[in-house]
């Protein structure tokens, strides 16, 4: 058929049609991709926000049962204390437990051999442990156990992330004197986020709780945010808290600390060292409890950003540090500070 000059809006709106069609043909009525044989289905995901985080992280936490002392991030997922156990031995070789963030694995013990466990939503309790426990990964909690050692360095020895050390006892690690440290409890310097809480620790041939030294660099980003609340400590041959190498912050509160004298082979019979070695950071202490010590806190030499705040002890070796000393209403700016830097009020009492 032939068109006029006069047909020429006609041919123009051809043109546009055949154009549709194949582009129509191309594409299909599903756009690209669509298979034409499948049924439209409807968007499993109706909420156009993003998908949540697979690996969240620990739940936002708020200030615990201590001062300055924020909650254990995982207390609300921990097991029943009375739950059964879902692992009952462990190899000084390497024992694997993993959970998940729901459904934490119960792990009780009664054995006289080394234990090593790493990790994650684990718990040991209810346990009798009568050699050395190394344990790592995390998060994971030891709770409601007795941990006692022939001396064989630290009879607990926590590392890595969000750990939760609760109501135990670690005692007689090691013996009195001796010349070699055999601590209660060894921190290492993987460790970031340790809840040592109301545990009952004495009579071991070294520290109560000492920190590693020569531990910073390389892999290691710890220890860092480590709170020491509620504890009895007593009786140790050395030290009842002895900080060497540290990011921080360390608080330690309401915590009891006695019977500290000098030993026969090491221990100037302080309370509380902290010491002169390695890389340090912020230390808060307050209102702890000294008594019957040579030495109630002894930071002399040290590095460290330190605050003792209503310790209610003048029994201190301050001698060139850059610790600080504060009761009352000079404690207060000490206190703000506190809050200011960490969300938490450290000023409250046991």
């Amino acid at each position: 058929m032939q068109l006029t000059e006069d047909a020429q809006p006609l041919r123009n709106l051809l043109a546009i049609l055949l154009i549709a069609t194949v582009i129509g043909g191309c594409l299909g009525d599903e756009g690209p991709g669509s298979d034409d044989s499948v049924a439209a289905q409807p968007d499993p995901d109706p909420d156009p926000g993003p998908d949540p985080d697979p690996n969240p992280g620990p739940p936002p936490v708020a200030g615990g049962s201590f001062p300055g002392v924020p909650e254990y991030p995982y207390r609300d997922q921990l097991p029943d204390l009375g739950d059964a156990a879902d692992v009952t031995s462990c190899s000084a070789n390497g024992t694997t437990v993993n959970g998940s963030p729901d459904d934490w694995l119960v792990v009780t013990l009664d054995t006289n051999d080394r234990c090593e466990i790493s990790g994650s939503y684990f718990v040991v309790q209810n346990s009798t442990l009568n050699d050395r426990l190394n344990i790592s990964g995390g998060p994971y909690a030891v709770r409601n156990s007795e941990v006692t050692s022939p001396g064989t360095g630290g009879a607990l020895n926590p590392g890595g992330t969000d750990i939760l050390i609760e109501s135990n006892v670690i005692r007689d690690n090691g013996i009195i004197p001796s010349s070699t440290d055999h601590h209660g409890m060894n921190v290492r310097g993987s460790t970031s986020g340790l809840w040592i809480m109301s545990n009952s620790i004495y009579q071991n041939s070294g520290d109560a709780i000492q920190f590693c030294h020569g531990c910073i660099g390389g892999v290691h980003d710890g220890p860092e945010f480590v709170y020491i609340a509620g504890n009895v400590m007593h009786d140790d041959e050395e030290n009842a808290i002895d900080l060497k190498e540290f990011l921080g912050p360390v608080v330690a509160v309401c915590n009891e600390m006695y019977g500290y004298e000098r030993g026969e082979f090491s221990g100037n019979g302080e309370a509380v060292r902290v010491n002169d070695e390695g890389q340090q950071g912020q230390v808060w202490f307050a209102h702890n409890n000294y008594h019957d010590n040579l030495t109630d806190v002894a930071p002399y030499s040290s590095e460290a950003e330190g605050y003792f705040l209503d310790e209610n002890t003048t029994n201190v070796n301050n001698s060139n540090s850059n610790t600080v000393f504060a009761d009352g209403a000079e404690a207060q700016q000490y206190y703000d500070q506190y809050l200011a830097q960490y969300g938490l009020d450290l000023s409250g009492g046991c």
